[in-house]
């Protein structure tokens, strides 16, 4: 409440930028907010975000936020600012990081949610480009359905294999997509008669 105070003297306001709540410290650099953006709660905000265009210096500001999805909405702003993307980039959330890689996806794409995105990707098909920037993920149900995909180049393939073999010695359950990956890998070197076929049939 002392840091939103519009009475608050510059010496206690530099003292609860230090403070060792998120919240007040975030309270603090909200000052700085136009008074539209100011009166919002978190999730007021994080609408906000999703709903309009922010200006460069609010984006700047919420950039800086404690709360992860405030910064999550910063970054898929289509007019986030270059040096605001870089700091993004290195966020301490995979969330915010992925955000940012994302940004190169076509906008039918960047809103939907992993599991949607899986959905589309085998009703639909995806190009080899897209499917490459998607491979960055870390969403299991995403990654087994690039990994399966005819369209998915042999280099993202090599990559999730790579990446999967990685999450393995990190007693991370990833077996699936590793074993998706090679099958799809495999099928492409073997003659055509025998791509459609179950394992079963290609043993008889």
């Amino acid at each position: 409440g002392v840091a939103i105070s519009p009475s608050t003297t510059e010496s206690i306001l530099e003292q609860l930028r230090d403070d060792d709540d998120d919240d007040v410290k975030d309270a603090v650099a909200y000052r700085e907010l136009p008074e539209e953006w100011r009166s919002l709660d978190n999730d007021e905000k994080i609408e906000k975000l999703k709903e309009d265009h922010a200006a460069a210096d609010v984006l700047e500001i919420l950039a800086k936020s404690s709360n992860w999805e405030i910064r999550l909405a910063v970054a898929l702003q289509e007019n986030t600012p270059e040096d605001v993307l870089k700091q993004l980039a290195n966020d301490d959330y995979s969330d915010v990081q992925e955000a940012v890689l994302q940004r190169q996806l076509p906008p039918e794409w960047r809103r939907l949610s992993d599991s949607k995105k899986a959905e589309k990707i085998e009703e639909e098909g995806a190009s080899p480009e897209l499917l490459e920037l998607l491979s960055n993920t870390t969403v299991h149900d995403l990654q087994c359905a690039i990994a399966q995909n005819p369209s998915t180049s042999e280099e993202t393939l090599i990559k999730l294999i790579k990446a999967s073999e990685a999450n393995w010695r990190e007693n991370s359950c990833s077996d699936s997509v590793d074993n998706l990956a090679r099958e799809n890998l495999y099928r492409r070197k073997i003659p055509n008669e025998f791509r459609a076929m179950e394992e079963e049939e290609i043993i008889e």
